[in-house]
């Protein structure tokens, strides 16, 4: 009975990451697929890989261009899972940001015109909150957002998809 009660579970969870996807691909798909599919889309300029990262400069997802994509992995034993994605312009000026930030939350505000919400942080940023995490129904799939690097007086505009936790974030740290 226990080994029926954890096949459901497990064809629920997958059942429920349907539909999530970046650029196409979809969240949990291993580092290889990924890889292969960024590569026979031609995504970027370039794309290497760098500490269980996938790095992709001058690309676009959708109609915008992004000049910096990274996608993260979960790693378990001799699996690996997509977790989460990060699409950038970096170092503008604080009206470029809010600009390339407005373009990235009109693209999206289309998409997931039902779960799109704008707030302001703590800091005074307008930020926005997409989607719903197909594994934890109290998240949002992604945010959108401008980081402040202070010590070089720029701004980066971020659009972020997860993290979904396939694997359990370790807690002993």
């Amino acid at each position: 009975m226990k080994k029926y009660l954890l096949a459901l579970a497990l064809l629920l969870i997958s059942l429920s990451s349907i539909g999530q996807s970046v650029l196409g691909i979809p969240f949990g798909c291993s580092y290889e697929d990924v890889k292969q599919s960024l590569i026979k889309r031609n995504v970027g300029d370039n794309t290497w890989e760098q500490d269980g990262r996938i790095i992709v400069t001058n690309g676009y997802i959708g109609n915008i261009p992004f000049g910096l994509g990274v996608f993260y992995f979960q790693f378990k034993e001799n699996k690996s899972y997509l977790s989460a994605a990060a699409f950038s312009d970096v170092e503008l000026t604080a009206v470029e940001a809010k600009k390339k930030r407005e373009e990235f939350a009109k693209a999206i505000r289309d998409k997931y015109f039902d779960s799109f919400t704008e707030y302001i942080d703590e800091k005074g940023f307008k930020r926005y909150e997409f989607g719903e995490n197909p594994l934890n129904k109290e998240a949002p799939l992604g945010k959108i957002f401008i980081f402040h690097n202070k010590n070089e007086k720029k701004y980066d505009a971020v659009l972020y998809y997860g993290p979904i936790h396939y694997i359990e974030p370790n807690s002993d740290f």
